[in-house]
């Protein structure tokens, strides 16, 4: 059997923040439990308002809400292709950000799962809410055609189980990945906020602030205690002893 691919789109608009959910999420424990699958930490779906989602609450005791942050939106730039692609909107102020997902069917080549992430941070707790999950398969005209998960039923249609069986694994992967990369990255003081809310570059900054500000690199050359990362061909960042040295644009 293939693995299940993780790609991240960038398609979510700012607007749809809901941030009394979000909030309720962070103050509340009120969420689906989760379960073990083998090495795999299930986060299964659960009903909220007549839609299906994934949600939960996780304590990272120990560590600054920064720090959960930083890492956190860090991971999901990584898990990209490039730049911010996958991240379509971040509120440094109120530590959250929004990711969009797309997990790859292993099993039918024409089938492919999207939602969207929504992660909060408050105090020493990250909670996360996945919702908007449809599955993408193509018609009888072989045209792309988005169904939401709430219209599948498997009593009907019993084949129809192994897309949220896809589905909960992958995103069950992404975000066990994410919770193990906040416990385990090694965090870096963050003295840029401002330059990085603009999503600005200066000398001065650390490899993480730069990633902060403008995501993830096309291409690295490490060339000994320099650095160069090039996000197109008119926009390169030269690193020296591990901070921005200068700028091409």
């Amino acid at each position: 059997m293939r693995k299940i691919i993780i790609v991240l789109l960038f398609v979510f608009p700012l607007t749809t923040f809901s941030q009394n959910s979000l909030d309720n999420w962070a103050k509340t424990k009120e969420n689906a439990p989760s379960s073990k699958n083998g090495d795999i930490q299930i986060y299964p779906l659960s009903e909220a308002d007549g839609k299906l989602v994934v949600s939960d609450f996780i304590d990272f005791t120990g560590l600054t809400s920064e720090q959960i942050f930083v890492n956190a939106l860090l991971y999901a730039i990584d898990a990209g292709a490039q730049q911010k692609e996958n991240i379509e909107s971040v509120d440094f102020t109120t530590k959250r950000f929004v990711v969009k997902q797309r997990i790859n069917s292993a099993q039918e080549v024409d089938v492919a799962y999207k939602c969207s992430t929504r992660f909060q941070v408050a105090e020493d707790n990250l909670s996360f809410l996945s919702s908007d999950i449809v599955y993408e398969s193509k018609n009888i005209f072989k045209e792309l055609k988005d169904t939401p998960f709430e219209k599948i039923d498997t009593k009907k249609k019993p084949n129809q189980k192994i897309y949220i069986d896809e589905f909960t694994s992958g995103n069950s992967i992404f975000l066990g990945g994410m919770f193990k990369f906040i416990q385990t990255n090694q965090y870096e003081p963050i003295t840029h906020w401002e330059e990085i809310s603009k999503e600005k570059i200066v000398k001065g900054m650390t490899e993480t602030e730069c990633k902060l500000a403008a995501g993830k690199p096309v291409h690295i050359r490490t060339m000994g205690n320099k650095v160069r990362w090039m996000f197109n061909n008119d926009f390169i960042v030269l690193f020296e002893d591990g901070k921005v040295s200068s700028v091409l644009k």
